[in-house]
């Protein structure tokens, strides 16, 4: 995976580097917001990882520029400032985990393996979604065995009007 990593403090930047690095993934690293961005350029990415607190632009405000022009990243929140409010902006940026600091390495891997899982399925649904398929319920999955399909246009299943829309579990 590509992994965006915004971190202040250059200790924690140089260990999540490396940790995730270890693990296979390419990594921007960046001490700033701002940084990232720029370092970023027009790569796509899956998972972002950012500090909260940040000079300049925070890691929410970070989160919400990335996700405008790659809305399926994944995104994790570090933090020494986890209060009420925190995390449920968090949550309304449908952030994976919001981990407080200090946490250990093996708190940061489980967290890190949920995101992996996470972006699989996104991915996975993906490939299974009609890029013209808008909402979930326009897509019918295949049920039992059983084949169906929706047309769009006449709101009537199987009426002409519009291109088909199939996706398999």
């Amino acid at each position: 995976m590509k992994v965006l990593l915004v971190e202040d403090e250059q200790s924690m930047l140089f260990t999540l580097t490396n940790l995730l690095k270890h693990r296979g993934h390419e990594v921007i690293a960046a001490s700033s917001a701002e940084k990232g961005l720029d370092a970023l350029g027009d790569k796509q990415i899956d998972l972002v990882i950012s500090d909260l607190r940040l000079p300049g632009m925070d890691g929410m405000r970070l989160i919400a520029k990335v996700r405008e022009c790659s809305d399926d990243v994944v995104p994790i929140i570090i933090s020494a400032y986890g209060t009420l409010e925190n995390a449920i902006d968090a949550l309304k940026l449908n952030v994976c985990d919001f981990l407080r600091k200090p946490f250990d390495l093996t708190t940061f891997e489980d967290t890190l393996a949920r995101a992996e899982e996470r972006r699989a399925k996104l991915v996975a649904r993906k490939k299974y979604v009609h890029p013209e398929a808008h909402h979930p319920l326009a897509v019918r999955l295949e049920a039992r065995g059983g084949s169906h399909s929706l047309r769009r246009g006449d709101p009537r299943p199987g009426k002409a009007g519009g291109k088909s829309i199939r996706a398999v579990r």
